[in-house]
């Protein structure tokens, strides 16, 4: 039993190196089946030595670790956002306590958890390609794309940023890929661009995205298979748990404060 924690630590250090699981099973579970002189043995002697870890006293700072850990994270995400608004120039004419504020109405909705959709706004917000009145939308748009299937929510997110970029030309490479615009708004961005609203023009299209997204999400969720839908129901617990410990260590917005 004396080499057992040698062992565990062996396991634990390789694991986290990124070495193959199979790998260390065959290495430090060979010379614990060495140890005791078989697998059954070896087994019996590893269960009694891992329910002696679980002490009141281990657990508890495992919790406390844990806990400060979910402090730190939460109120770096704050310290993240106030960062990326000075760095731009707030050009999205937000504070962060608003775009706090945002992301927990997107997640109250269930369109993702706080912590997505705070990266999300972070991002459109930063770039400055987005106007304050359409950040909500098309982060709870990006947001509710991932959570069905679709891209990372802060590909989506970059997607209505380069649309604000030559917003026709922009809009016309998108569309190869998704198919989201109509000739008629197609023709309402060109005519916008070419009289210099070049900021209308991107509204115009962000806006046709963000519906295209809207409409196409019910219908992912509606093609996932009884497997599929599990899964995601477990994704969506576990991030929702993860959420709530990072509230820990977020700012209050001025609604949670009232």
């Amino acid at each position: 039993l004396r080499q057992v924690p040698a062992q565990f630590t062996d396991i634990v250090t390789g694991l986290a190196a990124g070495q193959a699981p199979l790998t260390v099973l065959l290495q430090q579970g060979g010379q614990l089946k060495d140890v005791f002189g078989g697998v059954g043995a070896a087994a019996k002697a590893l269960g009694g030595y891992v329910v002696g870890l679980l002490t009141p006293l281990n657990l508890a700072v495992a919790a406390a670790v844990g806990l400060t850990a979910a402090f730190v994270a939460g109120a770096s995400e704050v310290g993240e956002l106030q960062r990326q608004l000075i760095l731009s120039g707030n050009a999205a004419g937000v504070s962060a306590g608003q775009i706090a504020q945002m992301a927990e109405q997107i997640a109250r909705v269930g369109r993702g958890t706080t912590r997505s959709s705070l990266a999300a706004l972070t991002q459109l917000a930063a770039s400055g390609d987005v106007a304050a009145s359409g950040l909500q939308r098309y982060a709870a748009a990006a947001v509710e794309l991932e959570r069905v299937g679709g891209p990372a929510a802060e590909k989506t997110a970059k997607a209505f940023t380069d649309l604000a970029n030559e917003p026709t030309k922009s809009a016309l490479r998108l569309n190869e890929a998704v198919n989201f615009l109509t000739v008629s708004t197609y023709q309402q961005i060109r005519s916008l661009e070419e009289q210099g609203r070049n900021a209308d023009a991107a509204r115009v299209a962000q806006d046709a995205y963000a519906s295209a997204i809207e409409q196409r999400a019910p219908q992912m969720v509606n093609t996932l298979g009884t497997l599929e839908r599990a899964w995601l129901a477990i994704k969506q617990a576990s991030a929702a748990a993860l959420d709530q410990l990072l509230n820990i260590g977020r700012t209050s917005s001025a609604a949670q404060q009232v």
